[in-house]
């Protein structure tokens, strides 16, 4: 089977301000934050409302986020996943919340967690596993930083995070092999896998990639993009193949996104389980890879 399911997140670069003054004149010392997103993979339940609760400012909060999506950032609908934005560094409470307009539902706490996020640095919090009462593993948060290496100008950077309990119906085991490569629709990889026996909960560090030259000739001749391909441990046969995010190059007036043809920026393939069928969870018949961009690309325009 081949899965053509791309979902990309924006990623907001965080940086270290000076001491700026007040309207009194004071000089004024910034809050230490940090940089912070959610994302919901849990596959067998409604949508969910995510915050930060022990302070009020710098704690992002997000509402309605359903499965394999990171809902709407501070209320506010958006046209894409949300980037990180800033949270007050150090130890913070975090609850997630069933999304409801009663009383009863919206106070039905999912998960509470207590997380410290390090100054200057972006992380995302997971919501994985299953909320059914028995069913393993259960509902955890997977905290990640988002760490990314150094490139050069022709060079992205990829890796994988898995968030799949299961990838039945098409196998029976949840461990698989993740390629990363160039490669025509379809077709099935060779040589060793990029993440190789990938399991539940593992998240592998990032690998560099040559960025690729978009083709330009007639339809008939195949552009060989960059897919991430999963596959039975120790086989080379696909079930799940989804490109790389082309990305966006960057002008005068217009700064990059990352994806295979920009130097620069960095995504996560996300391995994600179908849902449980007759939950309140958004219907997907098969897993998946979602992607998230991690870091963009340098600024092109003002």
């Amino acid at each position: 089977m081949i899965r053509k399911q791309v979902s990309v997140l924006l990623v907001l670069g965080l940086s270290v301000a000076g001491c700026s003054k007040d309207s009194d004149g004071e000089l004024v010392t910034p809050d230490p934050v940090a940089g912070l997103r959610y994302v919901n993979v849990v596959p067998d339940t409604g949508a969910m409302d995510i915050r930060v609760i022990d302070i009020v400012g710098n704690a992002p909060n997000t509402v309605n986020a359903t499965f394999r999506t990171s809902g709407q950032p501070f209320g506010i609908t958006t046209t894409s996943l949300p980037q990180h934005t800033a949270v007050l560094a150090g130890s913070r409470q975090i609850r997630a919340f069933m999304t409801g307009t009663t009383i009863a539902i919206a106070s039905t706490v999912m998960l509470d967690t207590t997380v410290t996020f390090d100054a200057g640095k972006n992380y995302t919090v997971y919501l994985w596993g299953y909320a059914r009462t028995g069913s393993t593993p259960s509902l955890r948060a997977m905290v990640v930083l988002d760490s990314v290496p150094t490139m050069t100008a022709t060079q992205f950077a990829i890796r994988t995070v898995h968030l799949a309990p299961t990838v039945a119906p098409t196998l029976a085991t949840a461990g698989i092999d993740v390629f990363v490569d160039t490669l025509a629709a379809a077709a099935a990889p060779v040589g060793t896998p990029t993440f190789a026996g990938v399991l539940p909960g593992d998240v592998r560090a990032y690998v560099l990639r040559t960025t690729r030259t978009a083709v330009t000739g007639p339809p008939a001749v195949p552009a060989l993009n960059y897919r991430a391909l999963m596959t039975a441990t120790g086989t080379l046969a696909p079930f799940v193949q989804v490109d790389v995010p082309n990305g966006t190059v960057g002008t005068s007036t217009v700064n990059p996104i990352a994806g295979d043809l920009v130097g620069g920026g960095a995504v996560t393939a996300i391995i994600v389980p179908p849902s449980v069928a007759g939950s309140a969870a958004t219907a997907f018949a098969t897993p998946s890879i979602l992607y998230i961009v991690d870091q963009r690309p340098p600024r092109t325009a003002p």
